[in-house]
């Protein structure tokens, strides 16, 4: 995957509370649209807390005035581009996860 650029990491605020986990969407000027980078680190946190039997809850919640506005379409389309093998992979994942046993874009 690409490197994150400046900013990138405090997109998503990740916090650990006993069993629990809390995760904040930290783009406040863009009500918390998702980036690409937010999209992958939390596939990449879901899944590690599925594995994890110490977690036993898992909070998002957005800062701001808005929980989340949805895809932030251009970020998601410039960022997509700088590792265009990882969408198809993410797309898959993300499929799955919402219960389609088969994905489109295979």
């Amino acid at each position: 995957m690409a490197s994150p650029s400046k900013g990138d990491d405090d997109q998503l605020l990740v916090q650990r509370k006993s069993y629990a986990r809390v995760l904040t969407l930290n783009r406040p000027k863009q009500l918390n649209a998702l980036s690409f980078h937010m999209v992958s680190r939390l596939l990449e946190i879901f899944s590690e807390d599925e594995e994890n039997s110490d977690i036993k809850l898992v909070v998002v919640k957005g800062n701001g005035r808005a929980f989340c506005a949805g895809g932030d379409v251009a970020t998601v389309a410039r960022d997509a581009s700088k590792v265009p093998c990882n969408v198809v992979r993410i797309a898959d994942d993300l499929m799955i996860l919402q219960g389609d046993s088969k994905s489109e874009w295979s």
